[in-house]
């Protein structure tokens, strides 16, 4: 599994936006100083962008790809289904979708998944990577999180 960068979706759209209003591709130091963002954070949000398949990064450039592109020229709702398809390209992502589908509920307890994390990637800090992962989720309507019951669950149509 792949361990997810910290960055949420608005930081990783603002980068795309960045990039396409730039031609396509930066310099990320240039980026870190035009954005106001420390470069370690920026480098976060690229390596996020570059997981979902957004950015190339061949030496200190962040270059769009052609996903990237096609993301920041879509409407906000094409925007989250192509969002959705590159988490799907993604293992836990991916793991979690099946299972669900095959789950009567279509849900599972947080503690499953913060559980999948640490056998998976017990070096990372599997809260943050929980949050990260609900976030991207959101965002693309993958799933859903239930903060009163603690349930991950496939959402309603």
């Amino acid at each position: 599994m792949e361990p997810l960068p910290e960055a949420i979706a608005s930081e990783i759209i603002g980068l795309l936006e960045y990039l396409q209003a730039r031609g396509g591709k930066e310099d990320a130091v240039r980026i870190a100083s035009d954005t106001n963002r420390q470069f370690g954070q920026l480098i976060n949000i690229v390596e996020a962008a570059e997981l979902l398949d957004f950015v190339d990064t061949p030496k200190r450039m962040v270059v769009l790809d052609a996903d990237g592109r096609r993301f920041v020229k879509a409407t906000p709702e094409e925007q989250k289904v192509i969002w959705r398809e590159q988490l799907l390209k993604l293992r836990i992502f991916r793991d979690l979708h099946d299972f669900l589908q095959k789950e009567p509920s279509h849900e599972v307890n947080r503690v499953f998944l913060l559980e999948t994390i640490i056998i998976n990637m017990p070096h990372e800090n599997y809260e943050r990577m929980f949050t990260t992962f609900l976030g991207w989720a959101r965002f693309g309507n993958l799933f859903a999180y239930d903060e009163n019951t603690e349930m991950v669950s496939l959402p309603e149509s």
